[in-house]
């Protein structure tokens, strides 16, 4: 009974130490690219938009905006009113970089610049 008692033990106790954690959660990095609409609806889509330090964020324009960019160090140049097409900046320097629409104030929105 005894050697049952200590087998039984020991079969726990091998079965709780190699119990695979399950509560570990690992983020996915930060995408190298991203495009961000600045739509008809008077919205940037996303709103909030990570990515990695020296990262490539795009714009499309589908109508008449601007993206100003709230002054930081290390923030990319403004981008003048267009209504088309697509212009992309460069961010080297990790943190949020807040920006906004010239034309249309509810437009706001925020790169997240991670590094990986």
């Amino acid at each position: 009974m005894r050697r049952l008692s200590v087998l039984l033990l020991f079969l726990f106790v091998t079965l709780a130490c190699n119990k695979e954690p399950t509560d570990v959660q690992v983020e996915p990095p930060p995408p190298e690219t991203a495009t961000v609409i600045a739509a008809t609806s008077n919205l940037f889509l996303p709103q909030d938009q990570p990515i990695a330090v020296g990262g490539v964020v795009t714009w499309e324009f589908h109508a008449n905006h601007t993206i100003t960019f709230t002054p930081k160090a290390g923030a990319p140049d403004n981008i003048p009113a267009q209504s088309s097409g697509a212009e992309t900046r460069t961010f080297s320097t990790a943190g949020d970089y807040d920006y906004h629409c010239d034309i249309h104030a509810t437009m706001i929105g925020t790169i997240n610049v991670i590094v990986p």
